[in-house]
């Protein structure tokens, strides 16, 4: 198991515990009886609905997000474009003007893993990251299969205005397969903690990342 599963264990462990005692304790104390199964009907709620919430949240530390680069990524040191997320387009959350290029990591259940890993590169002809419809929507299916999905936000050409600016595909994309290649090492490294083999990590993209 990994360190962020065992914290996560331990956090509902805890929190489930604490319940269970404080529910004990309206049970033994609380009177008159009609009072005492009102406030154990409420700590039973209580008590669903944190095992719940925590288990959502463990659920949730599986996906972790790390730089691809240890510093600036090289190339774009004078880069100033702010990067920008829009919710709610027609194919979901889109990222433009990335300038930190990052790996979100959804790790599969220790009893499912599989021990392969699958790099995801979202499509937006090197402009936009359909982050959603092509990342995360991806990510989790694989997930659920026991593979290890890695959501790349790579650097694209920064968007100063309407439509997609004029440019050359391969000046566009080498920042892009820079990143590509560097987060292929950034998965290596971290085989062992993420429950990947080495040597089974993929790689996809989408339209004009088909890498």
């Amino acid at each position: 198991m990994s360190r962020t599963s065992l914290f996560g264990a331990l956090i509902l462990l805890v929190f489930v515990i604490v319940t269970v005692a404080r529910w004990r304790r309206y049970r033994r104390y609380v009177q008159p009886l009609g009072l005492a199964v009102s406030r154990e009907t409420k700590m039973r709620r209580t008590l669903w609905f944190s095992a719940v919430g925590m288990g959502i949240a463990f659920c949730t530390a599986h996906a972790q997000t790390v730089n691809v680069w240890p510093g600036v990524a090289p190339g774009s040191e004078h880069w100033t474009q702010q990067e920008l997320t829009i919710e709610n387009t027609p194919v979901g959350t889109v990222i433009f003007n990335v300038v930190t290029p990052t790996l979100t990591a959804y790790l599969p259940e220790d009893r499912k893993a599989t021990g392969t890993g699958v790099i995801i590169a979202p499509g937006g002809a090197f402009v936009a990251l359909a982050i959603d419809l092509e990342g995360t929507t991806v990510a989790r299916w694989l997930q659920e299969r026991g593979i290890a999905a890695f959501v790349l936000t790579y650097r694209i050409v920064a968007k100063r205005g309407e439509g997609i600016p004029q440019m050359d595909m391969d000046t566009a994309g080498r920042y892009g397969i820079a990143d590509g290649i560097q987060a292929i090492k950034v998965v290596r490294q971290h085989a062992a903690a993420w429950g990947v083999s080495p040597d089974r990590i993929g790689f996809m993209g989408s339209r004009r990342e088909r890498w």
